[in-house]
């Protein structure tokens, strides 16, 4: 039997277009965290 926990971190960002012009940036960095437990036979 086991369990695992983790943490992660995303720091991802874009430049955004319309119709080819530079509007602006996009920035997205959240927290991901997971649990899971499983059984091995």
């Amino acid at each position: 039997m086991f369990i695992r926990a983790d943490a992660r971190y995303f720091d991802w960002k874009s430049e955004v277009q319309l119709n080819g012009a530079g509007i602006g940036e996009v920035k997205v960095n959240p927290w991901i965290y997971g649990v899971s437990a499983g059984y091995r036979f």
